[in-house]
């Protein structure tokens, strides 16, 4: 009875740390989407650069909101405050409405991809507003060769990108476009989106993966 109880014990925690952990605020195509925070920094021509918070909702009325913050990865935003918009699509790329691909046009730079998910999980730690706009323009920078304002070459982040970044790399860091559309399914806007794991998931792996450890010991 022991031994049948260890070994339930051990598959249940095996699977888990299979099981993909959930994901805090999760999108889905169809949401409605609109902007309730951006950051218009004056030395980048008054222009939202760097986090832009946004309310999100199953609904249009937002009985049941959720929050998010993301980066642009346009450099001209056409979202205005109060106004409701939907989500088409979470893809890869940047650009037009196509009839191959919910938005065609330019795929989302892997560089884009990589520098952001280590900005959401922390690895720059918190911003200011002008470290913000710095991160930005880099990004802007990379994806469109162009931006509103300069980058600095001696950030953590340029650095971490010139010093480590792959650029041979096919990985895909888990960075989302999340292309917002008018009512009317006009484009509007396309946004970068890298879900984290919620801490209560995290939570569950790393018990997981004790009980492993302590079940192998046991045995």
């Amino acid at each position: 009875m022991k031994r049948l109880i260890q070994v339930i014990f051990l598959v249940s925690a095996f699977l888990m740390m299979l099981s993909p952990a959930a994901m805090a605020s999760t999108l889905t195509a169809g949401d409605y989407i609109q902007l309730i925070y951006a950051n218009f920094n004056s030395n980048y021509q008054n222009e939202g650069a760097g986090t832009m918070k946004y309310e999100v909702s199953t609904d249009n009325t937002f009985s049941n909101p959720f929050y998010i913050d993301t980066f642009c990865i346009q450099d001209h935003v056409n979202i205005a405050f109060g106004t409701v918009y939907k989500i088409a699509a979470l893809s890869n790329y940047v650009g037009n409405t196509s009839s191959s691909a919910p938005f065609g046009g330019a795929p989302l730079n892997n560089a884009v991809n990589w520098l952001y998910h280590n900005y959401v999980i922390g690895k720059y730690g918190a911003l200011n507003n002008d470290q913000q706009a710095d991160l930005q323009n880099l990004l802007w920078y990379l994806q469109e060769g162009s931006s509103l304002g300069t980058y600095s070459t001696s950030s953590a982040w340029y650095t971490d990108y010139n010093n480590n970044y792959d650029k041979s790399s096919t990985i895909l860091w888990g960075t989302e476009v999340i292309n917002i559309v008018d009512i009317g399914n006009g484009v509007i806007q396309n946004q970068l989106y890298a879900p984290v794991p919620e801490p209560s998931s995290l939570l569950l792996l790393g018990f997981g993966v004790s009980a492993l450890v302590f079940a192998r010991r046991r045995k």
